[in-house]
């Protein structure tokens, strides 16, 4: 049984939300460069401010009441494959998933890390210089032109 703290918005069935989600995901996604495994892969859903957005419907109550809340795709990707749905409690909005290649549309897994709000505003002034500054971990992916 999951407790408050993985489980903080008592999500029935929070494996099978991940993979319903994941799937849906997956299927508006494609690879910018698909011989290179490390590339982007960029969502081709809606989009609010640059960002992939999409819905999703839990259910508090084991389907009579449905919820249904908009989020950014990369978060939900990163709270669906680490199966981590406190990050989808508003408490947790402090916790940001940023995208180290600084890709707003980027879905690749290996391209996202969750940080502070703090560590991702460090990541948006490498982007500006081109330049990883270093002072956090993992390092920003910067494309080399």
């Amino acid at each position: 049984m999951e407790d408050s703290e993985t489980n903080p918005l008592n999500i029935h069935e929070p494996d099978r939300f991940c993979t319903k989600y994941l799937d849906i995901i997956l299927k508006k996604c494609e690879p910018c460069s698909p011989q290179d495994a490390s590339s982007c892969i960029l969502w081709t859903g809606s989009r609010s401010r640059g960002y992939g957005r999409m819905s999703y419907t839990f259910s508090l109550d084991g389907g009579i009441t449905n919820i249904k809340r908009y989020i950014n795709t990369h978060r939900l990707l990163f709270v669906c494959i680490y199966k981590c749905v406190c990050l989808l409690h508003p408490s947790f909005a402090h916790i940001h998933v940023s995208h180290l290649c600084h890709n707003k549309l980027c879905c690749n897994i290996h391209h996202l890390t969750s940080e502070t709000r703090e560590v991702n505003n460090e990541r948006s002034e490498c982007a500006k210089r081109g330049l990883c500054q270093g002072r956090h971990s993992p390092q920003c992916i910067l494309k080399k032109d």
